[in-house]
């Protein structure tokens, strides 16, 4: 890539604990969410919203809301528009696909009611997008 250069650094944290199944979305030119299930409480899914600011990224980790309050895996999310995102996920405990609305209005996140995609048992949800990181 002619012309660019990447340059790292000490990275932003979005939550202290350990955390897996993260997937990140961009919602605009300045914003962001992230999806993670956080892995030292209880392994729910957590959502939250970060800016950047020239070459610098933010996110308050106290600002992130759960999605899920059972143990959750498969994490995927996707911005419909600015303001919002769907996630879709796996509740362990039921072993079944759920997708999630999510609304945000600056640091403001307010989750809808998660609409399970298929009954049955062992289904891996729907891949909405490929923002694994």
């Amino acid at each position: 890539m002619s012309g660019i250069t990447i340059t790292p650094d000490s990275g932003t944290e979005f939550t202290a604990n350990a955390a897996e199944w993260n997937s990140v979305c961009r919602l605009d030119d300045n914003n962001y969410a992230v999806a993670y299930r956080d892995n030292n409480d209880g392994n729910k899914g957590y959502v939250n919203v970060g800016s950047r600011t020239g070459t610098s990224v933010t996110i308050v980790e106290g600002d992130a809301v759960v999605f899920n309050n059972d143990a959750t895996d498969r994490i995927t999310i996707v911005s419909l528009t600015a303001t919002l995102i769907v996630i879709s996920y796996r509740d362990i405990n039921s072993d079944r696909p759920y997708v999630i609305a999510t609304t945000i209005s600056g640091t403001t996140i307010t989750v809808g009611a998660a609409v399970l995609v298929k009954a049955s048992v062992g289904q891996t949800p729907v891949e909405i997008g490929r923002a694994h990181v």
